[in-house]
């Protein structure tokens, strides 16, 4: 299944599903693994984010349990990735950079109008029925703008509204640990060649 694009009055919703949400979490995954490896084996990731002795023993045996936990400084206990999404003419271009380990790869959701619908369309019912039966709902992977975010993106000057789901802007997601939205919000405007930074920083 691929990106779902909701707009809404009080929000810019992306939905990452099925297989594409997968690859991702199984890149991100062998690359979290390499880097927690590393810093196992000489105490940092090529001399960056340092490990003591102590947090070392910690992450042995985390490993020892089958698990990872590898470390991305103070702000990274999420994740160290930055999500760039970008509508093509039939679909979505999505690239995933881990920023620590300046690794990336990217992904296409190929999705005519009509099959989009239609996924939309299962999106809310599934939905609807997990609140119903008081399940929590947990889409597989949401990046958000809304609240002061929004504001601010609507505030600028290179804003369209209308043309939020078109080729014009690039929607870039970076993975921190701080704030409501758990990420840095920038939006690219392609025409102007002009970028916004709308992450409410007052709220880490």
């Amino acid at each position: 299944m691929p990106v779902v694009f909701q707009h809404s009055q009080n929000e810019i919703c992306f939905t990452i599903w099925g297989t594409i949400c997968q690859a991702i979490s199984n890149w991100e995954y062998s690359v979290d693994e390499m880097v927690f490896n590393e810093q196992l084996a000489t105490g940092s990731f090529h001399g960056r984010f340092p490990i003591d002795d102590e947090d070392r023993a910690v992450m042995q045996q985390i490993k020892a349990k089958g698990q990872i936990m590898p470390y991305y400084g103070v702000g990274g206990s999420h994740g160290a990735c930055v999500y760039t999404i970008h509508r093509l003419d039939n679909g979505y271009m999505i690239h995933v950079e881990n920023t620590a380990a300046k690794e990336s790869t990217e992904f296409n959701d190929h999705t005519n109008d009509g099959q989009r619908e239609s996924l939309l369309r299962r999106l809310r019912t599934w939905l609807a029925a997990n609140l119903r039966i008081g399940e929590v709902a947990k889409p597989r992977f949401l990046l958000r703008i809304n609240g002061k975010e929004l504001q601010k993106l609507r505030a600028w000057a290179h804003w369209n509204e209308s043309q939020a789901l078109t080729s014009r802007y690039v929607y870039r997601f970076g993975r921190v640990s701080l704030g409501r939205l758990g990420f840095t919000v920038k939006v690219m405007d392609e025409q102007s060649n002009e970028q916004i930074d709308v992450t409410d920083y007052d709220d880490w």
